[in-house]
């Protein structure tokens, strides 16, 4: 485990949140370290903020607990609706692309809606989403070239794409100036597009 770079979401940390997950299902902290397979010390510090848990530790505490490696990141697992505010993902490889998550939270969530911006000339490559995905993209402004299966599509402003992704793809901006995308992604957490510019 690391320390110092504690973990945090929507302004709580990391830690705070297994306790609670932990307390909710009435489990102890030895309880939780026999299901998890990590050390009693090693859970308390987590749940104190005072390491940085490790993705491993993560997906330990997730398995014992019954849940998902996501949902130690969801506010609350029972609601059904969801109010966001966007937060704009950095776009890891090129300052000049901007990724806007607009809407995320719900269990096991397949829809993920996200805003994307990119100045002339450049490019998004897209490894192929999971056999059933479908892709919605709607050009709000600029010009965007999709290539898929080999062959491009020129979308401008107002005109959409609908798509099955079995295969890579990309989008390029083949304007003058900087273009708007509003993509939907039918996708689980964590297999779209802008998860692979993260990486």
């Amino acid at each position: 485990m690391e320390k110092n770079n504690k973990a945090t979401f929507s302004g709580t940390k990391i830690g705070q949140r297994i306790r609670s997950l932990r307390r909710k299902q009435k489990l102890s902290v030895r309880e939780l370290a026999e299901k998890s397979g990590l050390s009693a010390i090693a859970i308390s510090k987590i749940e104190r903020d005072q390491v940085s848990p490790t993705l491993n530790s993560l997906e330990c505490l997730a398995y014992a607990m019954g849940l998902k490696m996501i949902d130690l990141f969801l506010e609350d697992l029972d609601s059904e609706v969801i109010v966001n505010q966007t937060s704009i993902l950095p776009a890891a490889r090129n300052s000049e692309i901007h990724i806007t998550s607009l809407a995320s939270g719900l269990r096991d969530q397949f829809l993920e809606p996200y805003l994307v911006s990119m100045q002339p000339g450049e490019e998004i490559q897209c490894a192929a989403l999971p056999d059933s995905s479908e892709v919605f993209a709607w050009c709000l402004k600029g010009s965007s070239i999709f290539t898929i299966n080999g062959i491009e599509y020129k979308i401008l402003p107002s005109e959409n794409i609908l798509f099955r992704s079995y295969t890579p793809f990309s989008i390029q901006n083949s304007g003058k100036t900087a273009n708007e995308i509003l993509f939907i992604f039918e996708a689980p957490m964590g297999n779209h597009f802008a998860n692979q510019l993260l990486n």
